[in-house]
């Protein structure tokens, strides 16, 4: 079965592989949010080996720093995994509200 993606592009666009590929990853919607999601919780399946497992996260990792356009260097990744841990922090933050005047 091919997707909507695949079938609304011309057969120009589907010759391009990098254009086919970004267009069926916007239409399963794996974007940065997705492979984060997927790389943070996924477990090992009772049917992996621990190489399998690590492929796989070493994948989704791969794709999450791909879709954030980092720099595929170490401080690319480093920044990235700061980034990310400030704001799951910022979001446990209690929301300050100030009072209103009358």
């Amino acid at each position: 079965m091919q997707s909507d993606a695949y079938q609304s592009m011309t057969y120009e666009d589907v010759e391009d592989n990098d254009l086919l590929k970004n267009d069926l990853l916007k239409s399963f919607r794996l974007r940065q949010g997705g492979y984060r999601k997927r790389f943070k919780l996924s477990k090992i399946q009772l049917v992996e080996t621990p190489e399998q497992f690590t492929y796989r996260l070493r994948r989704y990792l791969q794709k999450w720093c791909q879709t954030t356009a980092i720099q595929q260097t170490y401080e690319g990744l480093y920044g990235l995994k700061l980034k990310d841990q400030f704001l799951i922090l910022v979001e446990k933050l209690p929301t300050l509200t100030y009072p209103t005047r009358i």
